[in-house]
């Protein structure tokens, strides 16, 4: 009865998410010291609703933080496609050549302090082959951003999107748009997993495989002519 009770008041201010992470903790260690699990309602995982931003938006983006200190960030999340804390941990030591290591990332305690830790999962740690470019604005400003904490890239991005008209996009959707984008050119899962540093083929498909507006004309377009030559 205290668990559920903790989990109904968890469920005002917290992600189903978390909860079931902090419940199953909870659970390991009662297993391990021999009570009875108890069973617990916890809440229904919700959807995420994820905005997909098209290569069109994107590339307004790209332009619009051109020369500004957002730059690298955007490029970094856009193309590579680093997540936030990933940015913020990378430095010009982990770029080799024109291929970047991503092996550690800027997390926020608890008491809002910036520490530099491991990366999120064992296959975030990876290397990614960039464009050349890219790697070479990077060596021209000699650093790669002095952005270190991970809540100032999305308050400065909503700044951006509010000026481009491009209201209820996160910082966050240039990677959904960079998955989304392989899938429709054709890459193989495996390539886009090891890319984005993904853990499963379950969390591409169902979190960041979405058509982009501009790819779902184009096969409407293809799919109608070909049926308008077999009504000819």
């Amino acid at each position: 009865e205290m668990l559920q009770s903790v989990v109904n008041g968890m469920t005002k201010r917290i992600k189903p998410k978390k909860i079931r992470n902090h419940i199953g903790f909870i659970s390991a260690v009662m297993d391990y010291q021999g009570y009875a699990i108890p069973k617990i309602t916890l809440p229904e995982k919700k959807k995420p609703e994820l905005h997909i931003p098209d290569t069109k938006d994107v590339k307004r983006i790209i332009e619009h933080v051109e020369g500004t200190e957002m730059e690298i960030p955007v490029l970094l999340a856009a193309f590579a496609p680093l997540r936030r804390s990933e940015i913020c941990g990378l430095t010009l030591d982990d770029i080799d050549g024109d291929t970047i290591h991503v092996r550690q990332a800027v997390v926020i305690t608890d008491d809002f302090e910036t520490v530099v830790k491991g990366t999120k999962t064992y296959e975030s740690d990876r290397y990614i082959l960039m464009q050349h470019d890219i790697v070479q604005k990077i060596r021209d400003k000699g650093y790669v951003t002095d952005i270190k904490n991970p809540n100032i890239i999305t308050s400065r991005f909503k700044k951006i999107v509010k000026d481009l008209d491009l209201t209820g996009m996160r910082f966050h959707d240039l990677r959904h748009w960079c998955a989304s984008y392989l899938h429709a050119q054709g890459v193989p899962d495996e390539y886009i997993l090891a890319r984005g540093g993904w853990k499963t083929d379950h969390v591409l498909k169902s979190v960041y495989r979405h058509e982009l507006a501009s790819e779902h004309d184009r096969w409407n377009r293809q799919i109608n002519s070909g049926f308008s030559a077999i009504m000819k």
